[in-house]
Parts: C-alpha cells; structure tokens; sequence
C-alpha cells in the first residue's frame, strides 16, 4: 500500500479509499417496556438531587473487588476499589429488591423479547437457537450488582442503506445502568450518587459489520437503523434514549471506539476528524522513528512485523532506562482470607533489603534506614496464630523472613503511603511482633 496522502489541517479534503477507511456503528436504543429482569414499570422520573422527595429511601453501599470464577480479579475491578468510592442509590417508585441486587433477577421481560425478534425480522438477521444471560462487569457504580446483563439474541443480518447494504453482525437484549444525580468529595472518598428509575430497562444493542464506506455513510446508516427501530413503535424517544458509538480506523492506524454520537449531523465531522487524528498520529511515529534510527512504520498496520516492532520496543527502552524500567514501588496482595495489621506493628526478617541481620538468596544489600515501622498493612490470616506470616517482595518474589526488624526506605519517604497491600506467602513460624 502506499504511503498515505492528505493534509492533516483539513479533514473534509481526505480520501476515505485512499486512506484504507473502515467503520462501523453499534446503536443503543431503549424500549418502550418495563424493565427487563424485574416486573417493575419502565417509567422515568424528573428529579434532580435536590428535588428528590424525602419519601424515597437512599441505600449506601461499597463495591468489593471479588475474584470470578477463573480465580482472578478483574483489573478494572482493583483499580475501582483503590478509589475508595461509595455509592447512593435513591430508590425510586418503580425500583425494587431486584434493582438493590437483593433479590435474584427474574427471566427476561418477554415484551422486550418480543420487540427484539421483531427487530432481528426486519433486519433479516437470524435469531440464535438459545438466548444465554451474560454478565459484563460494570465497576463504576451504576449497577448495583456490579455487573451489566446481556444477552444475544440474533446475528447475520442486513440493514438496507442509500449507498448499499450494510451488515448486521449481532443484536443483543440488555440492561440500562442507573442515572447519576451527583458526585460530592467527602472526608472518607468520593461519593456518587444515582437514582434507580432507569436501572434494568431494555435496551435493545445493533453491532454493524465494518461496512460503512465513507463518513457520509456512516451518518445514513445510523439513521436507517433508528428508522428501523421507530417501525416498531415500541421504542422510547426523546434526548438520551438512542446512542450511537462509531468504531473508525484507517490502514495506518488503529481501531477507536468514539462513544455517545447523540446528534446524527455530527457524525461526519467526528469521523473525518477521527481519520485526520490518526493521519496525524501516524506521521508523528515515523518522525519519531526516524530521528531515533528505527524502521519507519507501514502503511498498512495489517503488514506489521512483530520482529521489528520488538526491536524497536527494545531500543528505546534502552534509550529511555529512567522511564521505562520503573521499579515496582507497592507490593501486590495475594489470594486467602485478610486481616488489617495496625500501625506500630514491627515485621521480623532477616533480609538485607528491609534492614536484617542476615542475607536472603538473591537479595542485594540496600542502605538501611533508621528502623521504620511498618505504617499500616494487610497480613495473611490462614494459620492459627494469625501472626505466623512470611513475607515476599513482589518484584522478584523471594522470600524475606526470621528475625529482625522491618525497615525500609520507602517507608521514610515523605509520600510513603499510609496503607498499602503486600504479598503474603503462607509458610511456618513467622511472626509480626507489636512495636513500641
């Protein structure tokens, strides 16, 4: 392919051929129905946080990180939790156990079944044999349950536009998230609030095959499924009912989710605009590369060869040691019950590291510090004594432990933090002795 052509200052003059243009549209679009896991009325009420009525109850609550059932926690999940967030929810009129998570969800609201297929009819999109509930985590607070519920119900179908057909890959059935009313920094974190009124009603999901050829067709084929879906007539309207989400690339750059496209006469300027963003990007590398001596990237991210691209990731790492090479700073947390160690608890080791008395395989000797105390940390609670614990450092995963005192650097910096999570292994005779 050749290298691509256009001036970056102006979006409408480029070719969407020449730069090797792909997109496509997933559309959101509520129903007119009740809510899809519980019998409750799909009804939204016009409050604000200052008008809700004091007879709607309010319910805090914190999420938790929890480990699924491959045994991982989810990152998006952890990275949540250190934010340490939480949540009020204002129960509205048509928000019950179900939308509280404390209750189990109820089958699928076979109205919103029911306009779905018929959706999936006009589409020619083939309906699957079994509608399987999947669950999608959501860690920011809207879902009470923490997760979102999805569903497929019917894939490979075609949506007939001014330009040409365009393909129809999935159409799924799921959950909205609840309305947030406000956001307010306590002395705890930050709390956020939501109203439960649009928790749980129906949303029916179209995914588009990458069809669309120009940024003109991406504007009519968003328009032809919202002409589809209001043949139905059991669609809600008005702002904030239907969103559109493009996913554009051109060959020299990378697939990008552009999310919320509300008003359709935008979505040509976002997309040319996306298409002269990554241009732009892609220019900007090879400068880059160039200057450092390296390969310059191809035009066609498809022709990528991943020797190279390691060759050129091993240079300038080396190039740039100081700000790639970051050492690990915390220590990670490990699976198995948890118990807090308050502050002014002293940790026996022997490890030069954290300023023993004797030497650990692998370890080198680092300066010592004045005897720090451990601030505040996490122990593993597994034996009966609780204080039998050992100790790894996560960065090369050797075990520290016997007699001695916990000190370490880091714990004297003037930003060492006052909690943090460490990586316990279960082993025999180890021991956290109180402090004066």
């Amino acid at each position: 392919m050749a290298e691509p052509l256009g001036e970056v200052s102006d979006a409408n003059a480029l070719d969407p051929d020449a730069l090797g243009f792909m997109c496509g549209i997933e559309v959101h679009q509520q129903l007119a129905t009740g809510k899809l896991h519980s019998r409750q009325p799909g009804v939204l009420y016009d409050v604000t946080e200052e008008t809700v009525p004091d007879t709607w109850p309010r319910t805090r609550r914190r999420l938790r990180a929890a480990r699924g059932e491959g045994g991982a926690v989810d990152v998006a999940a952890r990275f949540e939790a250190k934010r340490r967030r939480s949540f009020e929810y204002v129960q509205s009129p048509n928000a019950g156990l179900i939308e509280l998570d404390e209750r189990p969800p109820l089958p699928l609201d076979s109205d919103a079944v029911d306009v779905t297929l018929t959706v999936a009819a006009l589409l020619e999109a083939r309906p699957v044999d079994l509608m399987q509930t999947m669950r999608k985590t959501v860690v920011d607070g809207s879902n009470t349950s923490g997760f979102q519920r999805t569903t497929l119900v019917a894939q490979d179908g075609t949506l007939q536009t001014p330009e040409g057909p365009v393909g129809v890959d999935v159409i799924c059935l799921e959950e909205d998230s609840a309305r947030k009313l406000s956001t307010v920094d306590t002395d705890s974190g930050e709390r956020v609030s939501y109203n439960l009124d649009r928790l749980g009603l129906p949303l029916i999901e179209i995914a588009t095959a990458p069809d669309v050829q120009t940024p003109d067709h991406a504007q009519s084929t968003a328009r032809a499924l919202g002409a589809v879906l209001r043949r139905t007539r059991r669609v809600r309207r008005g702002l904030g009912s239907i969103r559109q989400d493009l996913n554009v690339s051109i060959a020299c750059g990378d697939r990008v989710e552009i999310k919320g496209c509300q008003d359709l006469g935008w979505i040509p300027r976002i997309v040319r605009l996306e298409m002269a963003r990554q241009l732009h990007f892609y220019r900007l590398a090879n400068t880059l590369r160039e200057a450092a001596g390296q390969d310059a990237l191809p035009p066609d991210r498809r022709s990528d060869d991943p020797e190279r691209e390691a060759r050129v990731a091993e240079a300038v790492a080396a190039r740039f040691p100081d700000v790639l090479n970051i050492p690990p700073f915390l220590l990670a947390p490990r699976a198995g019950p948890m118990r807090r160690c308050p502050a002014g608890r002293r940790i026996e080791t022997t490890s030069p590291a954290w300023g023993g008395e004797g030497p650990a395989d692998g370890l080198s000797p680092e300066p010592k510090s004045a005897g720090a105390l451990f601030p505040r940390g996490i122990v593993h609670d597994q034996r009966d004594d609780p204080r039998d614990v050992n100790w790894a450092t996560a960065s090369s995963n050797i075990l520290v432990s016997g007699p001695g005192r916990l000190r370490h650097p880091m714990l004297e910096h003037e930003n060492a933090p006052t909690e943090f999570p460490v990586d316990l292994l279960p082993s025999e005779g180890r021991r956290v002795v109180a402090g004066a």
